[in-house]
């Protein structure tokens, strides 16, 4: 699937917030959780799905920067507004069951690995189910966490963690170790 670069959001010097303009006629669909490849010339990289706007047909994904990593080479250095890139997909099978939850649903995520889980979320969110969930989320610095929206139906408690830095208001060391 054609798709061009609608924005570019770099978050930090090593994370990016990725827009992608998809075709009107596009009938491109997800379920919550799954990622896409994408592709420029031939490089091919995998990023999971942060969110897609169906009405206006745009894809964001959450993206981290690689050193030496070709395609963060050129998301972070080379692209701009405009360029044209493929998407492959969806792929996958890491979604959140409507029959699985229970009155303690844990996820753990580290850095841009948080991306499907706020697709999830958001699809909860828009369906009004009520869920209790305890979210483990870790990064490396302070500044590399996103600001989660406020849900209604989710009662979600965040448990965020450093693990090369101490600031007040988050944990220190790992996600697991947190747990």
């Amino acid at each position: 699937i054609p798709a061009k670069i609608f924005k570019l959001n770099q978050v930090t010097s090593s994370l990016l917030i990725l827009d992608l303009k998809l075709h009107p006629e596009s009938n491109f669909k997800f379920i919550p959780g799954q990622y896409i490849d994408l592709s420029r010339s031939n490089i091919k990289r995998s990023y999971s799905i942060m969110s897609f706007d169906q009405q206006n047909k745009v894809l964001r994904l959450f993206i981290k920067n690689y050193i030496h990593g070709a395609m963060s080479q050129y998301l972070f250095e080379e692209s701009k507004v405009g360029d044209l890139l493929v998407i492959f997909g969806p792929h996958g099978t890491f979604c959140f069951e409507d029959s699985e939850r229970s009155s303690s649903n844990l996820f753990f995520a580290t850095g841009t690995g948080i991306a499907p889980y706020v697709s999830i979320l958001n699809d909860l969110e828009a369906r009004n189910i009520e869920v209790s969930i305890s979210l483990f989320w870790g990064n490396r610095y302070a500044d590399e966490f996103l600001e989660l929206p406020d849900f209604k139906s989710i009662d979600l408690k965040v448990y965020r963690a450093l693990s090369q830095e101490t600031k007040e208001g988050f944990y220190n060391g790992y996600i697991q170790d947190l747990f």
